[in-house]
């Protein structure tokens, strides 16, 4: 093709995107926002639904803000409302890679659930989900199989030494506890003293969820009279529902102190929580609070 003709397509082709510029400046933002997303199902080389690109503007968007602003939708709400709600649809038992033998392996099963009513134990290779190998399966790609919606069934096949086991394990509703202590115990509950010469206790709040208060309370109660010091682990924290984490604060605070304060744009003060109960932990038992960057 001539250099000219060339340079006549180029020309034709910056005069279209400017007559398009210029007629989506004239559209309102809605209008100006259907049309990108038009243009980009009709001319992108990689394929996008409406519902893809949509998300990804909102995330986009969402970015633009803070550290602290996303958007969640589908699947990733769910999970995320699942989370503060602290309960999904699964069948109840804590797996990892093993290391010595990279295999997805049972570390323990949670009491009353279906993984532990079909005798699933800590140390069962699961060699299959659904007829799936795990053999190049990360965690999360098993996790996600094993959960779902209640009452649906999952096969999972155990290996335990030389022996096989195929189970086909009913999802129920499994509890997600927020509150962990130092190691759990044989039955698979947390212990919450570190160490008992000392006398120390230990709590890891990983979120603050919908159940979190009722928790840490019954751990306290029962580490109490039971230790002199307390360790509250928040590292990795990254937050979870506001009020949670006031009702925690509650809990340590011997009179009327300010838990937080809400400001609005251009920093007016929008509200201020105080504490209002009396102290859970005994008053005189020193108490040290562990952070990190994430936690919230």
């Amino acid at each position: 093709m001539p250099l000219r003709n060339l340079l006549a397509i180029f020309v034709a082709s910056i005069a279209s995107f400017a007559t398009y510029s210029v007629a989506v400046t004239n559209h309102s933002y809605e209008a100006r926002v259907t049309e990108a997303m038009e243009m980009v199902q009709r001319e992108s080389l990689i394929e996008k639904s409406k519902e893809e690109l949509f998300d990804a503007m909102m995330s986009g968007m969402m970015q633009s803000l803070d550290e602290h602003s996303m958007y969640f939708a589908g699947k990733d709400a769910e999970e995320f409302d699942n989370d503060l709600k602290q309960q999904f649809g699964g069948v109840g038992m804590y797996v990892d890679i093993n290391p010595s033998n990279q295999r997805l392996t049972v570390m323990s099963p949670i009491p009353n659930t279906p993984a532990h009513e079909a005798g699933a134990r800590t140390g069962d290779i699961i060699d299959e989900i659904d007829g799936q190998s795990t053999k190049s399966m990360t965690r999360a790609d098993a996790v996600k199989l094993m959960r779902g919606p209640i009452d649906t069934n999952v096969n999972v096949t155990f290996l335990r030494g030389e022996e096989r086991i195929e189970a086909t394990l009913t999802r129920k509703m499994i509890p997600v506890p927020s509150v962990r202590g130092d190691r759990r115990n044989a039955d698979a509950s947390w212990n919450h003293i570190i160490d008992s010469k000392s006398k120390i206790g230990y709590v890891q709040i990983i979120q603050f969820g919908d159940k979190t208060t009722e928790e840490l309370e019954t751990v306290l109660n029962d580490i109490d009279s039971k230790t002199e010091a307390l360790i509250i682990d928040l590292r990795n924290n990254t937050g979870g529902y506001m009020t949670s984490a006031l009702e925690i604060c509650n809990m340590f605070l011997d009179g009327k102190y300010k838990i937080i304060e809400t400001r609005r744009r251009g920093g007016r003060l929008d509200e201020e929580y105080y504490s209002k109960r009396g102290v859970l932990y005994g008053s005189n038992k020193p108490v040290v609070v562990l952070v990190n960057r994430f936690s919230a």
